[in-house]
């Protein structure tokens, strides 16, 4: 495990592997109240987490007694920093939480890497040290994209990109190179539109900000003379998608204040302001390409540009919205452009879709969509479709069904119900 633990973490839960065998034997049972840090959104629910933590190390001393509890309370501190903050102590060596830093550095504390402190072998969502830093300092383009599609398809895309952006905000950046940082980015850009990934967890974050997380940090190493030239490539490079790009520019306009209602952010602003305008122009072009084309309603999520788009040409937008629904094909497609996806809670946290109705107006007549909809699904062109987009459209017809019904409003719906119905389509198709 060289290079996949940290030897001072190693050596402090050895010491109680040693000396206090019978706290050792128990804290494999408290993962979730050892590591991360209290980062509770408000002090009610700090004070809530820190009582947890307090009972669970009561827990931990009360199953196994300690030779020498003060030591053991020392070590365990200086392992665990959200013990330390919950107990209030302050230790001579203790050290704060950073997960950036302690991904890197394979701390014990953080969630993805405690496990291997005990097992002694790498998680099955883990990457290893070295296959990062290859990927990171060494890897040609060639060889990453190879890596990242491989990573992709074993599921840890997530964990990678986590990764990226730890390697990237360590030291400012300084220990990424800026021809580096530049692969990085057009990699991930380029295949930013193959990854199709489903957020787990109630409280997510959209995946598309893992991007920015990554392209952010990883722009401040290149110089800000080139950063511009480097930049305009990326939005006339035809392997990048302009939903990607879209992502990016908006980006690069919040920190300059525009359609948005923040200040300006100097601080944060990528380029100045008249390269700003020049990619925004880039920007349009490569939108009324992917329409003309029909790349747009080719690609997964290829319309999410559309929004950015409307803000530097609203006329623009509602000439295209109009062409856009012509064939059956392609008005499924804007069904998926406008449907959302996340989790309600109730007695279960449940997976579900929502048609926004609104958005979909601005393209054509709800009713209109419902009745070619109903009947689009009992083709064999229905089959042709994506997974997703498939899903999407039954996620339309059962709530607006239901509205016609029931008379209910908010159209959510629960993404097993989606999949039974889907199911039945197809089994009718077929048949």
């Amino acid at each position: 495990m060289q290079g996949e633990t940290d030897p001072v973490d190693l050596l402090g839960l050895t010491c109680l592997q040693v000396f206090e065998p019978a706290i050792y034997s128990t804290l494999n049972n408290y993962k979730d109240m050892l590591c991360g840090s209290i980062g509770s959104y408000s002090y009610d629910r700090q004070k809530i987490d820190e009582e947890k933590i307090k009972k669970a190390v009561s827990h931990i001393f009360s199953e196994g007694i300690a030779a020498n509890e003060e030591a053991a309370t020392s070590i365990l501190g200086i392992l665990f920093p959200k013990m330390e903050a919950a107990l209030g102590s302050t230790y001579s060596f203790g050290r704060y939480y950073d997960h950036r830093n302690f991904l890197i550095n394979c701390n014990i504390a953080v969630p993805e890497c405690f496990d291997r402190y005990f097992s002694l072998s790498l998680e099955d969502d883990a990457i290893s040290t070295a296959t990062m830093r290859k990927l990171i300092y060494e890897a040609s383009e060639k060889e990453l994209v190879t890596y990242i599609t491989q990573l992709y398809q074993d599921g840890k895309i997530i964990r990678l990109l986590e990764e990226i952006e730890a390697y990237a905000n360590k030291g400012d950046s300084k220990n990424i190179p800026s021809e580096r940082a530049a692969i990085l980015i057009r990699c991930l850009c380029r295949m930013w539109s193959s990854f199709e990934v489903e957020e787990k967890g109630f409280f997510t974050i959209p995946f598309a900000w893992r991007l920015l997380f990554c392209v952010d940090p990883l722009l401040e190493v290149i110089d800000m003379v080139e950063r511009f030239s480097f930049l305009r490539s990326i939005f006339e490079d035809k392997m990048v998608e302009p939903s990607i790009l879209a992502l990016l520019l908006r980006d690069f306009e919040i920190t300059h204040g525009r359609y948005t209602d923040k200040a300006p952010n100097e601080d944060k602003q990528a380029i100045l302001l008249d390269e700003l305008l020049k990619l925004e122009s880039v920007f349009k072009s490569r939108c009324i390409n992917a329409i003309d084309s029909g790349a747009a309603l080719s690609q997964y999520g290829g319309l999410n540009f559309l929004w950015m788009l409307s803000q530097l040409d609203e006329e623009l937008v509602k000439h295209i919205k109009e062409t856009l629904v012509t064939d059956d094909t392609s008005l499924a497609k804007v069904i998926s452009y406008c449907t959302s996806r996340g989790k309600t809670a109730a007695r279960l946290v449940v997976e579900t879709r929502q048609v926004n109705k609104e958005t979909l107006s601005e393209f054509i007549d709800v009713e209109d969509t419902y009745s070619r909809m109903n009947v689009f699904v009992t083709t064999h062109e229905f089959l042709l479709l994506s997974k997703e987009t498939k899903k999407d459209v039954v996620a339309f017809l059962i709530a607006v069904r239901r509205s016609k019904e029931t008379s209910q409003t908010e159209g959510f719906v629960a993404e097993e119900i989606i999949n039974e119905e889907l199911q039945k389509i197809i089994s009718t198709i077929q048949s």
